[in-house]
């Protein structure tokens, strides 16, 4: 397992199936150590070209599953994964509720999915808001691809800085980005035009906080929506950007209330406390 990343991901059989999402050139587990495939929306070839002028992308590990549709439909015929773990991977997916309902369906009962995310209040994300749970449900009983406004948030607010430590220290941030933000809102206005017929865009969809996320998925859990037991949580440590957590795969959660419930408590009881006194701690259910 990639040290760096050890703190928030703990308890892996690597002995089991093991997916992992977007590994480009770094993964979290490297198939010499462990069961692992992976996974990305984009084929090998269609990598080499998007990061074309990174020369890191000729490190990038070879692709096993190539999802263009969902998760349950593109893994329909493979064998069920004890283990799903993503590292910088959530943020990017345009319509968050279906990720998260599509992921379950590949996953054995029980199963647990590892996801760190970044926290948008110390990266580059630092002055765009937090994805509520209304957006999350609006793009999902619509059908959106992608919310046009977070296109234009993606271009036009985020910053040139991406270093934790200074953004700990927010020190005069506001003044410094405004100054420092010299995108021409011609150009802001073009590239968003361009997005919407149809150009990639590689960039945040959501942004979160580790509470923005807990409060959002405890809404999901109030509109039968997710399918999912919380097994630990990791918030940002600090002078870093990075949470995490993992989650139990559970459909009964889709339809049982009093299991629900249960899980409403855990997350209202984290809500409830101190952020400051939660820096890089990690909460742990049975």
């Amino acid at each position: 397992m990639r040290s760096d990343i050890s703190k928030f991901i703990k308890g892996v059989d690597t002995k089991k199936r093991i997916l992992e999402i977007g590994p480009l050139d770094t993964p979290i587990f490297k198939k010499s150590e462990a069961d692992v495939y992976y996974a990305d929306v984009r084929s090998d070839a269609e990598l080499l070209e998007i990061y074309k002028h990174e020369p890191r992308v000729l490190n990038a590990v070879p692709i096993d599953f190539v999802i263009k549709e969902s998760y349950a439909a593109a893994l329909k015929d493979v064998p069920k994964f004890d283990y799903v773990v993503s590292c910088h991977v959530l943020e990017h997916m345009p319509r968050l509720i279906e990720f998260l309902l599509d992921i379950q369906k590949i996953m054995t009962d029980g199963g647990i999915f590892w996801a760190l995310l970044p926290d948008h209040r110390y990266c580059f994300d630092h002055f765009r808001q937090p994805t509520s749970f209304a957006e999350a449900w609006y793009i999902h009983t619509t059908k959106m691809p992608y919310a046009p406004w977070r296109v234009m948030d993606h271009i036009l607010d985020t910053a040139r800085c991406n270093n934790p430590v200074e953004f700990w220290k927010d020190d005069n941030l506001a003044v410094a980005h405004l100054l420092s933000n010299d995108r021409q809102w011609n150009a802001v206005v073009t590239r968003y035009q361009s997005v919407l017929d149809g150009s990639d865009l590689d960039g945040h969809h959501s942004v979160f906080t580790p509470k923005s996320f807990l409060y959002l998925t405890y809404n999901m859990i109030r509109a039968r929506l997710f399918p999912w037991r919380y097994k630990s949580f990791c918030f940002t440590p600090y002078k870093e950007f990075t949470f995490a957590f993992s989650l139990a795969a559970c459909p009964a959660m889709l339809s049982d209330p009093e299991m629900a419930q249960y899980e409403l408590a855990k997350i209202a009881a984290l809500l409830d406390e101190d952020e400051k006194m939660l820096n890089g701690k990690t909460i742990q259910w049975i």
